[in-house]
């Protein structure tokens, strides 16, 4: 169950590696979808326990992974989120966001910020960029309403 008040570390749940690693699972979250005015899907995910204590923007970019590869990954992440109380919200590329065809870094860029713009993030969110690089520059823009900014750029 979610604590009340701020997530700390010591409330985390154990991680241990040893033949496999354990971790939580999203069976205690729920899972619903949400479509962007631009036609985007975003997934979303929040803990089942609790009240939600922090926002989470994962921008998951790797191009020549489809969803279904993404997805098992991303599930692991949101396990331990919601451990801390967290709402995950998931952009990613390809089956729910494609940018329109031939448009320029800058305006996905922008159509990006945009889909960002219209998420009940909150005031403060924290905000982990997986996408190889070409969100990276919205950190920047984003920087007022960011508690934290997680760069994974493999």
């Amino acid at each position: 169950d979610c604590v009340s008040g701020r997530p700390s570390l010591r409330n985390a749940p154990e991680v241990t590696l040893r033949e496999s690693l354990t971790l939580p699972t999203v069976e205690r979250c729920r899972y619903f979808q949400m479509k962007s005015r631009q036609g985007a899907t975003v997934h979303i995910w929040e803990p089942l326990s609790g009240p939600v204590q922090q926002n989470v923007l994962y921008i998951s970019m790797p191009m020549f992974l489809p969803w279904v590869m993404q997805r098992p990954a991303i599930e692991a992440f949101v396990g331990l989120a919601v451990e801390f109380c967290a709402r995950v919200f998931v952009i990613t590329h390809g089956s729910p966001y494609v940018p329109q065809a031939g448009c320029s870094l800058t305006e996905f860029q922008q159509d990006l910020y945009d889909l960002i713009c219209e998420l009940p993030l909150g005031q403060r969110f924290l905000l982990v960029d997986h996408s190889c690089g070409v969100a990276t520059a919205l950190i920047w823009q984003l920087k007022e309403r960011l508690s934290v900014a997680v760069v994974m750029n493999a």
